[in-house]
């Protein structure tokens, strides 16, 4: 059973004509070694939002400022990477080498890059800039400096700042098959499918999908994701992770299984499953512990 977990936010958008100022940036894309390097270089006269662009701001204190810049293909997002922060200022200089790897020709020309401003102060998302690959010349430096569009996200996903589910909700649940091998020390995860989830968007869309986390003592060791399910409630996902595993460990370790719904400015939370030393439900104990005394998946 999914638990209530933190709300976070990555949904829809929609541009308007807005003077939230310019983002210069450069992009390289090496076709031998399929790989394209963005270099986030500056903002230009950025302001917090679109009220604030149309006042004076003599008296506003400049935005701690970070940019995400994330690459979709068919509408996935496939890469992201974020800058530093820079604090206090209305024109940052990030000056930021960012790269993204095993971009083959076909993939690029199909993606999309954005560029995400986030203020840090307010925990609000400035504007973005969306740009399109589909022409972008291989081999060769393309510098760009181009204004920012507001960002209007879905109402389940305004908030980056955490806020809590009502625990008694039904989230659906999570088949999840676990064994421990003590000869090879491997520990094997099986992740099945979910089942009863429930939408989060007006138009009842959810792409789903897990984030597993592997703590020792409350240090995280290691952690994986599923690929991404889409347009559903109940996906099948059936993937498979190992971990070494050394069963004198077992006893300490803490499985955390975070369903997520894959948005387009920023992922959602939608429950948790914890299985192990760390949890509070007495089943997920049991389950755990059985898990390590067992070679076969249960």
């Amino acid at each position: 059973m999914l638990t209530p977990t933190a709300k976070e936010g990555r949904g829809s958008q929609e541009k308007t004509d807005s003077n939230l100022g310019k983002l210069e940036f450069t992009l390289y894309y090496d076709q031998s070694f399929r790989f394209l390097q963005i270099y986030v270089i500056r903002g230009i006269k950025i302001v917090s939002s679109a009220e604030s662009s149309a006042e004076s701001s003599e008296g506003d204190v400049p935005p701690d400022v970070l940019v995400f810049a994330s690459l979709s293909f068919n509408e996935n997002q496939i890469w992201e990477q974020k800058t530093r922060m820079v604090k206090k200022s209305n024109d940052p200089q990030f000056n930021e080498k960012l790269e993204a790897h095993g971009i083959t020709s076909a993939k690029l020309y199909e993606s999309t890059l954005y560029f995400q401003l986030f203020n840090h102060q307010t925990n609000t998302l400035i504007g973005e800039v969306v740009y399109s690959l589909k022409e972008l010349p291989a081999n060769k430096l393309t510098t760009q400096t181009l204004p920012l569009a507001e960002v209007e996200l879905d109402e389940a996903c305004c908030s980056v700042e955490e806020e809590p589910l009502d625990p008694c909700s039904e989230l659906g649940e999570l088949s999840i098959s676990l064994c421990h091998n003590p000869t090879d020390q491997k520990l094997t995860v099986k992740i099945n499918c979910a089942r009863g989830l429930q939408p989060i968007a007006k138009d009842g869309k959810l792409n789903p999908f897990v984030k597993l986390e592997l703590t020792f003592c409350g240090r995280k060791l290691s952690s994986r994701t599923t690929k991404t399910a889409h347009n559903t409630l109940t996906p099948n996902i059936s993937e498979v992770f190992l971990f070494d595993m050394h069963p004198d460990k077992l006893p300490q370790v803490t499985l955390v299984f975070k369903v997520k719904h894959r948005g387009r400015v920023r992922d959602v939370t939608l429950g948790t499953v914890h299985l192990g030393y760390c949890v509070n439900v007495e089943s997920e104990y049991k389950h755990w512990n059985k898990s390590w005394k067992n070679h076969t998946l249960k």
